[in-house]
């Protein structure tokens, strides 16, 4: 058994790698927006401006959208170490059964995506919430991802001036599990809870993230996809 001594994560420049681990070991958090002018270029982009240094509102309070998100997906890779664990026993590779579990740091909850995916099996956990937590594929260059749906959870950011900005990322086997456990004495006060379901896990991997140095074809990214209407 190899150890990895992990280093705080460089929330400036984000890291190459992820670790992810069960057993409350290692998780990682993911900020949509790089920094707060990001966010604002971004909200610059959908919103339609009053001139009042703000957005324009609807009768009930929501802002108005000048393009509509159709889908956010977050699309993780996994990191060629993993490729060179053994199989299992039945000839699947170590890493087959491996989802990645994507939740609402701020509220300590699923996201909504999950909360609304139709495609839900009790018996057959991996085969579970495949909408809003894609199960691991491999790409037409030979490299396993991820992907993870966040398209209402970007709709709440942009209409509700949520500030729920940030995503927990854990390993699980069972993504039917969404208890909370919670973290006693954090580090980190935005991570007060972690899934129960990575806890039960004893399974790891390794992902890359956004940084810079990782290569653009492996590297983390945030994609949104949109349409302007016509008025």
């Amino acid at each position: 058994m190899t150890e990895v001594a992990l280093a705080d994560g460089d929330e400036t420049n984000g890291d190459q790698s992820l670790y992810l681990k069960g057993s409350g070991n290692s998780m990682a958090v993911v900020d949509l927006f790089e920094n707060d002018e990001a966010k604002k270029d971004f909200l610059d982009s959908f919103r339609i401006p009053s001139g009042d240094d703000d957005y324009e509102k609807d009768e009930d309070g929501n802002y108005i959208l000048s393009r509509l998100v159709n889908d956010a997906q977050l699309v993780i890779s996994e990191d060629e170490v993993m490729q060179a664990l053994p199989d299992d026993s039945n000839g699947n590779n170590y890493s087959h059964f491996n989802r990645v579990y994507a939740y609402d740091i701020n509220n300590i909850m699923s996201t909504y995506d999950y909360q609304i995916d139709p495609v839900e099996s009790s018996t057959d956990p991996f085969n579970s919430k495949i909408i809003s937590l894609g199960q691991r594929v491999v790409d037409e260059n030979g490299v396993y991802k991820y992907k993870i749906r966040l398209t209402e959870h970007l709709n709440n950011i942009l209409v509700n001036d949520s500030t729920n900005t940030k995503i927990g990322l854990v390993l699980s086997t069972n993504v039917n599990y969404t208890n909370i456990s919670a973290i006693a004495d954090s580090d980190d006060e935005d991570v007060t809870g972690l899934p129960a379901a990575s806890v039960i896990t004893p399974r790891g991997t390794v992902l890359y993230g956004s940084n810079a140095n990782v290569d653009d074809e492996k590297r983390m990214k945030f994609k949104v996809f949109y349409t302007e209407p016509n008025n």
